[in-house]
């Protein structure tokens, strides 16, 4: 695959396991192309003037790849021509012999167009190059170093003095990956010192160097890095921080986007120990907007107080922090600082916070203080056991302190939030804040609800909630209404008029939703359209006559190998206004409407069941399904309808595409389908 982004016509590739291929014709293709790609190519040391003596002056995109022979792009000391002068692209990727790109003092005028190159597999490479070729890389805008076990140095002095490598004033990403195998052990404190200079640098990605433990050194080249705006560290295990006071003051205006994964060892992303408290709070990085930190098991919080205080962080638009098993707060507390008014985090801009697996995470802060996200639609908080509700903070404290006569106050505020996910328990129920009840989306994660206590303080209030989402479980059933009973939980459905979405999946002993002999105060659902039930190895069946399903417009349900049919005929009739039915994987499956236990063999003119407006029915990976329903019922659906039917092996269906197995039902055509390995299993019958 081609990596120059802008390709010509005059593109050659060729795949040759010996140069004697090259025959007369090749060679001037070669010659005249834009953008070549050489794969293999045995025998050939040397690109430039091996075989092109005039060093390609029309070339703009080289790609060479899997060639066991090559020793150097260029060998200066082959011919005195310019080399590569309008190439912008070099992609070399396992080149097992290359030892440098450039071996002699290049020509000026070489490579001065090259803005791209990227080097992947190259066992023996030690250097990309040396200082004398890096000043002919005026245009250079990215480097990407991957899996080159042996590089030491990205700019070697050939000459041993020291010296700045500013002349790339251009330069974009720098992406070294994977190259600390043998690397010395003295090498790898700092990556960055003041012989190396960045000015125009916007992007920083560092991956897989495993003895790293610092990435900047205290002295810099004084306007290195100044343009940075997204740092990415990704399997850095020996790292222990991110932003050291020397990088802070540079980047206090201009980073926007961290992302930082896999340290193992980090201990603060940013690390203002050594700055004295009057100056602390002269670097806040006020433009950050994104903060990813991922699967780092030794930090303890994220930003320190003095950066998140008074609207400091105003950019900020997302933070999420997942799997960092040491995490105590987001902000961690100042030490030795006396505060003359309490605390106040305000997070103006900030859109989406996403709280995952921090299980030793008790609080926001761990002082007083009040914290403000006006602008925080969405807000997910699953696995942090320790933590209570947010704004349960208050109370809580000012009960263990009262006695003590010390003054607490913790208040947070979401005054817009619109999707909200909790790992609910029993204990947090009724302590949320007033803000949650305005919420259209609510995740509900039962994994910690194990007793009989309700959740339908939440519920009641949310009389604005569109889409509910009930996941992750070990309870048997779901009651609706009120009231509690040993063994079950009660949700407070009968609230939910707004409601339109419901979601209940991975769910592993439940086997009721809810049950037919339940008793209701009103109106149940009552402009519910979508109803999907995913992954409920034990449930038995999925609605109640007593529900309207009047308004369903979409029913799915997958991966429940404990139904043995999807409804009841008295349920069926209730889907006046179903446009689309899917149901997958229901090993124990017999029949999609069953017969009601009122109705028994009786058959009359009600026994109809009509899907005057459903559009498309899909049946797969169904093993015992023998029918859609009863014969003791006649369906009806529309004339122009698609149906899908894939791997219902007891489903008999006869030549002509009719299902044979109900004699009473309209005769509707189906087309059975083969297996299909992109997963699209839709045909459409008329």
């Amino acid at each position: 695959m081609w990596y120059g982004p802008n390709l010509t016509p005059k593109s050659l590739k060729l795949k040759l396991s010996e140069t004697n291929q090259l025959d007369q014709g090749l060679q001037t293709l070669m010659k005249k192309s834009e953008d070549l790609f050489l794969d293999v190519l045995e025998g050939v040391n040397d690109i430039a003037y091996q075989l092109d003596m005039d060093g390609f002056p029309r070339l703009k995109n080289l790609h060479v790849e899997n060639n066991p022979d090559i020793l150097q792009i260029v060998n200066y000391w082959s011919s005195s021509h310019i080399a590569f002068p309008v190439l912008e692209t070099l992609f070399l990727c396992n080149l097992v012999s290359l030892e440098s790109v450039c071996s002699g003092e290049l020509p000026r005028g070489s490579f001065k167009h090259l803005t791209i190159i990227q080097v992947e597999k190259c066992p023996k490479l030690k250097n990309l190059f040396t200082f004398s070729t890096a000043l002919h890389f005026l245009q250079l805008q990215e480097i990407k170093v991957v899996d080159c076990d042996n590089l030491k140095e990205i700019v070697v002095d050939e000459n041993e003095e020291n010296f700045e490598a500013q002349d790339c004033t251009k330069l974009g990403p720098f992406i070294p990956g994977r190259v600390s195998k043998n690397i010395r052990d003295d090498a790898l404190h700092y990556l960055f010192d003041e012989k190396v200079g960045f000015p125009s640098l916007e992007k920083l990605v560092i991956e897989g160097l495993h003895k790293l433990r610092t990435i900047w050194h205290t002295q810099l080249d004084p306007n290195s890095f100044c343009k940075l705006t997204e740092i990415q560290v990704d399997a850095c295990q020996s790292l222990i921080r991110i932003l050291e006071p020397c990088i802070l003051q540079r980047l206090d205006s201009n980073v926007r986007v961290l992302d930082i994964r896999n340290c193992g060892s980090l201990q603060a992303v940013f690390n203002d120990t050594l700055l004295a408290p009057h100056h602390s709070e002269m670097f806040s990085c006020r433009n950050l907007c994104e903060v990813y930190i991922r699967n780092c098991r030794n930090l303890k919080n994220v930003f320190p107080a003095y950066m998140a205080r008074n609207r400091n962080l105003k950019k900020l638009q997302t933070l999420w922090i997942h799997h960092c098993e040491t995490v105590e707060e987001i902000i961690g507390e100042e030490v030795g600082v006396e505060e003359a008014t309490m605390p106040k985090f305000v997070f103006p801009s900030a859109k989406d916070v996403c709280l995952y697996n921090l299980p030793q995470l008790s609080s926001f802060y761990p002082g007083m203080h009040t914290s403000k996200w006006p602008s925080l639609t969405e807000f997910l908080v699953y696995r942090c056991d320790k933590l209570e509700m947010l704004a349960a903070e208050s109370s809580c404290l000012q009960q263990q302190h009262h006695h003590l006569g010390i003054p607490t106050y913790k208040q947070l505020s979401f005054s817009n939030l619109k999707t909200l996910a909790l790992d609910m328990k029993e204990t947090s129920y009724g302590s949320y804040p007033v803000e949650f009840f305005k919420i259209k989306f609510l995740i509900v994660f039962c994994r910690r609800i194990t007793s009989a206590v309700p959740p339908s303080v939440l519920f009641q209030k949310c009389h604005n909630l569109e889409t509910l989402y009930v996941l992750y479980g070990n309870i048997e059933e779901i009651f609706i209404h009120e009231g509690s009973l040993n063994g079950e939980v009660h949700l407070g459905w009968t609230h939910l008029t707004h409601l339109k979405t419901l979601k209940i999946a991975m769910m592993q002993k439940l086997k009721h939703v809810w049950k037919g002999n339940s008793h209701f105060g009103g109106p149940v659902f009552p402009n519910l359209e979508t109803l999907q039930v995913e992954d409920c190895p034990r449930l038995k069946n999925i609605v109640s006559s007593a529900i309207s399903f009047s308004n369903i417009v979409e029913l799915e349900v997958a991966n429940c190998n404990g139904m043995k049919h999807l409804i009841t005929y008295s349920v069926a009739k209730g889907f006046i206004n179903l446009v689309k039915m899917k149901v997958q994987n229901c090993q124990r499956m017999i029949e999609i409407v069953a017969c009601d236990d009122d109705h028994g063999g009786i058959i009359d003119e009600e026994n109809e069941i009509t899907f005057s407006r459903l559009q498309y029915l899909q049946l797969s990976d169904l093993p015992n399904l023998k029918g859609f329903c009863s014969r003791n019922y006649n369906v009806r659906f529309p004339f122009h309808i698609t149906l899908s039917v894939a791997r219902c092996l007891e489903m008999d269906i006869s030549h002509d595409g009719v299902l044979l197995d109900d004699s009473k039902r309209e005769r509707v055509p189906i087309i059975e389908e083969e297996d299909d390995d992109d997963g699209d299993d839709d045909d459409t019958g008329a």
